[in-house]
Order: C-alpha cells, then structure tokens, then sequence
C-alpha cells in the first residue's frame, strides 16, 4: 500500500550518493524582501491516527485538512529512511536549476539556513505543474514522492540546532515530534508564502534559495527546455481549500542543482 508526499513551493533536491536525495527548505521566514514563507505539513482531516509532541497552535485543523506548523526540523519519513531503491530520473531533468557563480561555492546542507531536512532513500520522484494549470500561465512545479510502505506512516520531526530555532538551555536534547498517519495518507509538505505583506515586496520567490548558499553566493537559474510537464494529478484537500500559499510561478518552484 504505497503513500505519496507532494512538495510544494520552495524546496530544494539534490541526489547525494550512494542512492540518498537530500532535501532542503530554504529559511524564507525573514527575508525583507519577500512575503514570509513558512513550513506547513498538511493531510485530509481524518488521516491523523496519533500525534505527540505539538503545541495546540501548531495544529490547525478545518473541513479540509489538518495542518501541522513545525519549527525549523529534520525530518524522516517512515519507509524512506533506509536503503533501497531511489528514482529520480522523472524528477530532476525537469527542474529549473540554480548555477551558482563562483567556483567554490556549493550549498553546504549543514551550514545551509533551512526550515525543512529531509534525506530520503528510497522512493520514485516525479515532477509536476500545480494541478490545474498549463505551461504558458507560470506553473509553479511541484514534486511527488511514491513510497513503498505496509501499514500507518510515522513522521519524525527534530528541531534544527540554533541558529534556525531559539537556543536550547545547556544540555537540553533536541525537541522532538511525531505524526502518526492511515496508511496510504497522502502528505503535502508546503514552504511557502501565507499571504502577509512584505517590507518591500518583490515578485520573486526564488532570491529565498540563496539562504542555502554560504555567503549568499550570487545565482542565475536556467529553465530545462523540457518545460512540457503534466498536470499533478493529486486530490490532495491542500489543492483545494479556500485558503491556499501564494505559489507566484515557476521561481516558486522545486529546483536542483543538478549533477
């Protein structure tokens, strides 16, 4: 009974070997320029078997879904945490890519300033247009996950070391929470904006991808010429609830940095 997990606006791929797809959320909760953008877990408001560990306000539940706000966190999902077989190759030739100038600068998945951490090693990736849209109207792309996995899903989420969360007292361990979900639950892991005006609004999402570069390394994207992709075919309650992210086309998208 397989799950899929969709990630939705800024979300960062890159295959690391052997067979493991790192996942990184840059950290746009700040960033003057740009309407905040925020961590969200969302599932269909039945789905949700046990939970521990959260805050009453970090769980937010209507008629169409049940969304989870975490702080800065690792994250591991039940059946992609151990080897096994990892396919990208409907994925990663259809993101746009950031190039980044300067021969020595690469993202630094320790140093990279994130909200989201997610390392995954098993699983089929494909990548998408938000459902509904075409080609031609600024699509943002999205990616599914399609895991393998018998039973209920167990997420486990770590709080991220300072400086992405407050500092913990001397000798405290890491804050941890978890999700338990009905099997073949269908998961939206979303980091993007939730409609709050910026200092200074810019129509481009992607300047948040250089929270993830050290130094803030400058960075162009380039646009695969296979650009031709299929609708999500997704259901997921996210898609259509009344309030949805402000996905502002393909700069809010999933990138790579390819290779």
């Amino acid at each position: 009974m397989p799950y899929k997990a969709q990630f939705v606006g800024l979300n960062w791929f890159h295959e690391e070997p052997p067979g493991t797809m790192r996942v990184l959320m840059p950290d746009g909760r700040n960033y003057k320029t740009i309407a905040p953008h925020k961590f969200s877990i969302s599932v269909e408001p039945n789905a949700v078997v046990d939970k521990t560990g959260w805050a009453q306000k970090e769980v937010v539940a209507d008629a169409h879904q049940v969304e989870f706000w975490p702080p800065p966190s690792k994250v591991v999902l039940e059946g992609t945490d151990r080897p096994g077989i990892l396919d990208s190759k409907k994925q990663i030739p259809f993101l746009p890519t950031l190039v980044i100038e300067g021969p020595s600068a690469k993202i630094d998945p320790d140093r990279a300033k994130k909200v989201g951490d997610f390392e995954i090693r098993q699983g089929e990736f494909e990548a998408f247009l938000m459902p509904g849209k075409t080609t031609n109207d600024g699509s943002a792309i999205l990616c599914e996950l399609t895991v393998a996995h018998e039973g209920n899903i167990t997420m486990t989420l770590t709080e991220l070391p300072y400086p992405a969360n407050p500092p913990a007292p001397a000798g405290a361990a890491p804050k941890v929470r978890t999700i338990v979900l009905k099997p073949k639950t269908e998961i939206a892991f979303i980091n993007a904006s939730r409609g709050e005006a910026a200092m200074i609004e810019s129509d481009d999402h992607s300047a948040i991808y250089s929270q993830l570069i050290p130094d803030q390394a400058p960075f162009v994207i380039l646009y695969p010429d296979e650009f031709k992709l299929p609708n999500s075919p997704s259901a997921h309650p996210f898609f259509t609830a009344v309030v949805k992210p402000a996905l502002n086309g393909p700069g809010c998208s999933a990138m790579t940095t390819g290779g």
